[in-house]
């Protein structure tokens, strides 16, 4: 692609190979799409597959949408070279991920994204059970950060009463989202981003869960213990804080914490990790929601 930026030609259609659909109809769409004056478009897209059609992304939704992997492949792509030139190194862009990244980019620089209706209903779409790679959602979120305002992509917080922790609690889903796909580096970054605002029980947390799946096992525990008292302390909110934390049952938080401690008298420091965890996670949703417990 970084050589047909140097072309005449103001867009560059993108064709998937593994679209079944007959070389007149690819002509005919191919045509319609050069024609277009302005703006990314897409055709062939299966509007029956559950996911999400790329003219759905907004950048309200587009970071779950990756995360979730929930965005439907589009057989063919019409992209502007305005958008071309704004995506990050595009040699290393993998053909399943360009038409996300496209929309990125889109969005970003205010470009109108379309779909494209086709005359044939004959054609068999692309639908995989899974499009994208952990590696590919990694960057892909990466680069939603990096082109747009992290209030844009978090926009129902309480900005106006609680920026900071606002800020804190969009960097605390990111580094979930993070550790969901298993990029410790991203998580770790979002963290470390996210103490500048808050120091706040969610952090201590997270930082656990990372030194866990990185095999550092009492690091983990200790961020666990220490999330547990900020929690205990937050239980009730006095309107200082944007988040109020309500356990949904005291009674298997002390279960887990009388366990937890069991645990680390018997120097079972893995066993131990699990209790406290499951404490903090009676205590606060989020960590169920998005999917990381």
């Amino acid at each position: 692609m970084k050589n047909l930026q140097g072309t005449e030609a103001e867009r560059l259609i993108v064709i998937n190979a593994g679209i079944d659909i007959a070389s007149n109809e690819i002509a005919a769409i191919s045509n319609n799409l050069l024609s277009l004056s302005t703006g990314l478009c897409f055709a062939c897209s299966d509007s029956q597959s559950g996911r999400l059609d790329i003219t759905e992304l907004s950048t309200e939704n587009i970071v779950e949408a990756i995360a979730k992997d929930n965005i439907n492949p589009a057989g063919i792509i019409s992209i502007p070279f305005s958008i071309l030139k704004a995506l990050p190194d595009n040699q290393s862009i993998k053909p399943e991920a360009l038409s996300i990244y496209c929309a990125i980019s889109a969005l970003a620089i205010g470009e109108e994204i379309t779909m494209l209706s086709s005359s044939s209903s004959d054609f068999e779409p692309i639908t995989p059970k899974r499009i994208l790679s952990a590696s590919d959602m990694a960057k892909l979120i990466r680069f939603a950060i990096s082109e747009f305002n992290i209030e844009d992509l978090f926009p129902n917080y309480a900005w106006v009463e609680h920026e900071e922790e606002s800020l804190s609690l969009c960097y605390h889903t990111l580094a979930a989202i993070f550790i969901k796909i298993g990029d410790w580096e991203g998580a770790t970054e979002c963290l470390n981003i996210s103490e500048q605002f808050e120091d706040s029980p969610r952090l201590l947390a997270l930082r656990g869960i990372v030194a866990s799946k990185q095999g550092r096992t009492l690091e983990a525990v200790a961020n666990m213990v220490s999330s547990l008292q900020q929690y205990e302390s937050r239980k009730k909110n006095d309107g200082e804080h944007y988040l109020s934390f309500n356990p949904s049952s005291l009674e298997d938080i002390n279960v887990d914490l009388k366990d937890g401690l069991d645990a680390l008298n018997q120097r079972d420091n893995s066993k131990a990790f699990e209790c406290f965890s499951n404490a903090i996670f009676n205590f606060d949703t989020f960590y169920r929601d998005l999917g990381i417990c």
